[in-house]
């Protein structure tokens, strides 16, 4: 199919999935929307310090919860989804691909708990979670798809490209995506020369100082295994030999 009507039937499908929720909580109890939007709720949202706190922390809360899912989920048994993704990182074939639907997995409960605090089933602070899950999103949007995968072409997107922390963001994902600095941990999958887990920053909007330009070789050489607190024990100063001490980086164990 045309990549256009291949667009229109994802998100037509994207479109009617997250809108389940509101279609058959109106058809079950349709009262609860009498009012709606319900009153107050955008002005308690807007005003409240509360509100932006809990936004704010859910959002910098999603950066670890999505590299446990991206390794031992993405990379892990559902493998068989995210493959094609790394099969094509430049997306030179024009088409959806089955790694595109992963973000269904947030959309459509952060619809239904959205459709829930609307109906009163919910406390307003769960639409404080529900924002910061669609900031971190829509940053996540931004930086995966087009900084590093160059997908959507935007003007000034090179602009941004040139900081020294997006070029940093990007070598890390370069790392990752690199099928030399794979392991092989997991012998079931069909494409050995793919890798899915092992490997090195599976992290999206952070990067350790490790992976700037100049460490990054000596980063790879040195084969350490990636856990949640090496990636991001730098952010609260437990840095590992790469992120200080080029020396000690350039030694082998």
């Amino acid at each position: 199919l045309p990549l256009r009507i291949q667009g229109a039937l994802a998100g037509s499908i994207c479109f009617l999935l997250c809108g389940l929720p509101w279609i058959a909580t109106a058809a079950v109890a349709p009262e609860l929307f009498a009012d709606f939007p319900p009153p107050g709720l955008v002005g308690e949202l807007w005003s409240s310090p509360r509100h932006w706190c809990l936004m704010i922390f859910v959002s910098v809360l999603f950066e670890p919860i999505t590299w446990l899912i991206h390794k031992h989920a993405m990379h892990g048994f559902l493998w068989w989804v995210h493959e094609d993704h790394h099969a094509d990182t430049t997306y030179m074939r024009q088409e959806l691909y089955k790694n595109d639907f992963f973000p269904l997995v947030f959309a459509v409960p952060s619809s239904a708990a959205a459709c829930w605090v609307c109906a009163g089933l919910l406390p307003r602070d769960v639409a404080s979670v529900v924002l910061g899950a669609l900031l971190y999103g829509l940053a996540y949007l931004y930086i995966h798809e087009e900084i590093f995968h160059r997908r959507f072409g935007l003007p000034f997107s090179s602009a941004v490209r040139v900081h020294p922390y997006m070029k940093r963001l990007a070598t890390a994902h370069g790392v990752h995506h690199s099928r030399k600095d794979q392991a092989l941990d997991f012998p079931l999958l069909h494409s050995p020369d793919l890798v899915p887990q092992g490997g090195l920053a599976f992290g999206f909007l952070y990067a350790p100082p490790r992976f700037e330009a100049a460490r990054v070789r000596a980063t790879q050489k040195r084969g350490e295994t990636e856990t949640l607190w090496s990636y991001y024990g730098p952010l609260f100063g437990c840095y590992g030999p790469c992120d200080c001490d080029m020396a000690a980086c350039g030694k082998s164990e």
